[in-house]
């Protein structure tokens, strides 16, 4: 069993931290058709997050490959060359950091040679770097200190990951299991057809997975259709029979009765209040 890991002994105080690093760009990239990309020497890491599409970074003889999910911070003396190795586009995020004191010290630390890390699950990072990219551009000022802890927390990511035993070919198999139900929870699922992908039975993969996500898979799938669901409740317009549809609901009064039972609440009642 995995154990819980701590970062504190790595990263410096977020009120410290706030304070040590100054941030001159947060942007997300989309490059159609092709991406190159040279990075010379800079005064500033670069926090660098791939969102969609495959590549390689080289320098000085070594090369990490990356794809979805795949996080590096390059040190600031560092030069890099990358370029895409499939796909028709490549979207990633990046933070530009100057640190001083403690934090530059973590950051050090932390970059050593550049090696990457692979988020396992990283669509929630991907949220977050949205907000955080939206946040210091329309709200630069009283954002300032939220876009520096969010960013600590992509940090975090890193230590922890590198602390992580290595997955086994069946962890990553439910792993992109797991990613490509949030993506795409209206899809029609089979536990069969997922052990399958894994390679493992039926009663393996529902425990491997359980064990994950603290859920079994037929109620994962669930739970991430009414997750959905509210979000579509509260922000939409859309009726609850076009929500039921869209989650892959053929009867939209069997959703209506599931998302009372898991939710506590009905979907009208949450559309009312929402209003």
């Amino acid at each position: 069993m995995r154990s819980v890991l701590h970062y504190t002994c790595m990263l410096v105080n977020l009120s410290n931290w706030a304070k040590q690093i100054e941030i001159p760009l947060i942007a997300i990239f989309e490059y159609s058709g092709g991406w190159e990309w040279r990075r010379e020497p800079t005064d500033h890491f670069n926090l660098w997050l791939a969102l969609e599409g495959q590549g390689i970074y080289a320098h000085a003889g070594k090369s990490w490959p990356f794809s979805s999910g795949s996080i590096f911070l390059f040190p600031p003396d560092m030069p890099t060359d990358g370029h895409m190795t499939s796909g028709l586009r490549l979207i990633n995020f990046t933070a530009h950091i100057k640190a001083t004191g403690e934090a530059a010290e973590m950051l050090t630390q932390l970059a050593q040679d550049a090696t990457p890390v692979h988020l396992r699950h990283f669509i929630w990072a991907s949220h977050l770097c949205r907000y955080l990219t939206e946040t210091h551009y329309l709200k630069r000022e009283e954002g300032s200190n939220l876009v520096a802890k969010g960013l600590e927390l992509l940090l975090q990511s890193m230590v922890y990951e590198r602390k992580l035993p290595k997955s086994d070919a069946a962890e990553n198999a439910i792993i992109q299991t797991v990613e490509r139900i949030r993506r795409n929870p209206a899809a029609a699922y089979s536990v069969a057809e997922m052990a399958a992908l894994a390679q493992l039975s039926a009663a393996q993969f529902t425990r491997r997975f359980k064990g994950i996500t603290g859920l079994s898979p037929n109620r994962f799938v669930v739970e991430e259709r009414l997750a959905r669901g509210e979000l579509y409740l509260r922000q939409t317009n859309m009726s609850i029979q076009e929500i039921a549809v869209r989650l892959g609901y053929r009867d939209v009064y069997f959703f209506s009765r599931q998302f009372r039972r898991f939710r506590g609440i009905s979907p009208t009642k949450v559309r009312w209040r929402s209003v």
